[in-house]
């Protein structure tokens, strides 16, 4: 009874198990690698070598396999084993001196560029098939993609003024220039320097058009009148502008500069950067080669500002004549404006000087004289 025991375990040693496992997993003491051979009967032969970096082969790879180079893409090509290696090294060569032709060539139609994320993926792809480990697919995947930007690009800064009481407004516009000023000094390349303020200088224009002025329309015009509550008291043409600029965050002196002559508050805001004209129609002219922006405007006893948008040019001030009240008005039109024989007219968006300043909170120094 007890050799019956014995004798089946060496009949069912003896019996071949397929199917339970068609592939079996050995070591090759000899390469120190592991592999996979059907049935104990050796490692499956090697693939064709990997392609060099930046040439994407799509595909299986076995030992009758050379690279084809064609228009479109390179394919795989059964050959014979005897062959294999003589035309694999040409066909390389071919490749790179075709690769070199076609990215030179104006007339090509073959799509040199592809998205970062195909490149990737088709490395990754090469790797594989090459028997590479993941390390090596990894590694040979990254140095396939661009290399990023030094810096995060600046794209753009669209401010969302909340609609409210004058207060909110002017403490909404402040935290717009606060970031926009940190922005500004982070700042890592003069391209990205000169979008900020663009944005900024977009900023102040829509702010002082669309957020502070409209509260200021049909404000009482007094010779001495110096109300900071838009909608009550009074407001002479000089306080308005000082009044509004400083409300925006213009760091000035609202009751010095107010007190000058219009040509000096326009030197105050703008120094040297300003344009004289003798005449109402010639001054009109030059603001519209100056193009489309938020002007400073003195006159001989008079000061306010200019738009000048897609919808033409407009005069704002606080006016002594007609309706005496703060107005956008047409200056063809304008008693206050055709009655003076000087203009003198100095940008405030789109001056970088300017805006610059007005981001950083810089101190204005009013010229007197």
């Amino acid at each position: 009874m007890t050799k019956f025991p014995k004798l089946l375990g060496v009949l069912l040693m003896m019996i071949p198990l397929k199917g339970l496992n068609s592939f079996t997993e050995y070591v090759d003491i000899s390469s120190y690698r592991i592999c996979y051979a059907k049935d104990n009967g050796g490692c499956l032969a090697d693939p064709a070598p990997m392609p060099e970096e930046g040439v994407i082969v799509e595909g299986e790879f076995n030992s009758n396999t050379e690279l084809i180079a064609t228009p479109d893409l390179l394919v795989a090509k059964q050959t014979s084993p005897q062959r294999k290696s003589k035309k694999h090294r040409r066909a390389i060569a071919a490749i790179t001196e075709q690769n070199v032709a076609w990215a030179a060539s104006e007339t090509s139609n073959i799509q040199l560029e592809e998205e970062p994320s195909l490149r990737a993926t088709s490395s990754r792809k090469v790797v594989k098939a090459a028997g590479a480990n993941v390390d090596d697919a990894v590694r040979f995947a990254i140095n396939s993609l661009p290399l990023a930007d030094t810096y995060e690009a600046y794209t753009g800064y669209n401010p969302m003024i909340k609609s409210g009481s004058y207060k909110s407004v002017i403490g909404d516009i402040k935290k717009h220039r606060q970031y926009l000023s940190d922005k500004l000094n982070n700042s890592k390349t003069e391209s990205e320097r000169s979008a900020i303020l663009k944005d900024a200088s977009d900023l102040f224009s829509e702010a002082f058009l669309n957020h502070i002025m409209p509260h200021w329309y049909g404000t009482p015009w007094d010779f001495n009148g110096h109300t900071e509550s838009p909608g009550h008291g009074q407001i002479a043409c000089g306080y308005l502008v000082s009044t509004t600029l400083n409300h925006l965050g213009v760091n000035v002196n609202r009751y010095s500069l107010a007190q000058q002559w219009p040509i000096d508050i326009v030197r105050s805001l703008c120094v040297n950067d300003y344009y004289h004209y003798a005449a109402k129609s010639t001054a009109i002219e030059g603001i519209k080669k100056m193009g489309y922006g938020l002007y400073v405007l003195g006159l001989d006893n008079h000061v306010g500002f200019v738009k000048y948008d897609q919808w033409g040019i407009n005069f704002i001030h606080s006016n002594w004549a007609g309706s005496q009240t703060v107005v956008s008005e047409d200056p063809q039109y304008s008693t206050a404006f055709s009655a003076s024989k000087n203009y003198f007219i100095g940008k405030l968006s789109g001056n970088e000087t300017f805006i610059t300043k007005w981001l950083n909170a810089t101190g204005f120094r009013v010229q007197k004289g």
